[in-house]
């Protein structure tokens, strides 16, 4: 897809001097910027969803737990015990929109491990 986009002249010079400098395309690096202008978006969303889910997660421990949820907009939108069926629904519905999905445990933030492939061993 092809969109035209207009930049004011200060930063169309500054980009195409940092395009020079990192041998890289001005699309490339405005690929790069709105991604991560993106990413940052739906962080700050999730986060949001995040402190929606701690105002009310005492209740939730209290009448589902071990439940998953899903928060959208501050809201409770779904809830299931089975977390394939719940994110499921939660695509169907809301497609690629940041929708906080989690399990009500009696820890409301609890310790979240996310494994990456190894590079290879660490040298000490």
């Amino acid at each position: 897809m092809t969109n035209t986009i207009q930049l004011r002249a200060d930063l169309n010079e500054k980009l195409q001097e940092t395009a020079y400098q990192n041998q890289k395309s001005i699309s490339d690096l405005v690929n790069e910027a709105v991604e991560q202008y993106l990413h940052t978006q739906q962080r700050q969303i999730i986060d949001r969803e995040i402190e929606a889910y701690n105002r009310v997660h005492a209740s939730l421990w209290h009448t589902i737990p071990n439940h998953w949820v899903a928060v959208h907009e501050g809201e409770i939108v779904d809830k299931d015990l089975d977390r394939v069926a719940l994110y499921t629904r939660v695509r169907a519905k809301y497609g690629q929109t940041p929708v906080l999905i989690r399990q009500v445990k009696a820890d409301p933030n609890p310790e979240i491990q996310i494994r990456t492939p190894s590079r290879g061993k660490i040298s000490s």
